[in-house]
């Protein structure tokens, strides 16, 4: 599945309301599809699911998590 920025704001602010107490009982992404959590989502749930778009979109767009870098004396 391809996520879009949507869905990662989407997550974003879910987890913004499960923090301020609130409960979510689920998340609609851009193209349709939507989780649904019986007993509202719990914070490591929606961590989770933001972990997994990031790196599915990070993995999509060729993106590097790191950078290589050289040093040296200058001589």
């Amino acid at each position: 599945m391809a996520w879009a920025d949507a869905d990662e704001d989407t997550v974003k602010a879910a987890i913004r309301a499960v923090v301020r107490g609130e409960q979510v009982r689920r998340i609609t992404a851009q193209d349709g599809r939507s989780v649904e959590y019986v007993d509202g989502a719990s914070l490591g749930d929606l961590m989770s699911l933001l972990s997994e778009i990031q790196s599915a979109r990070n993995s999509a767009s060729g993106r590097r998590r790191f950078v290589l870098t050289t040093t040296g004396k200058g001589l």
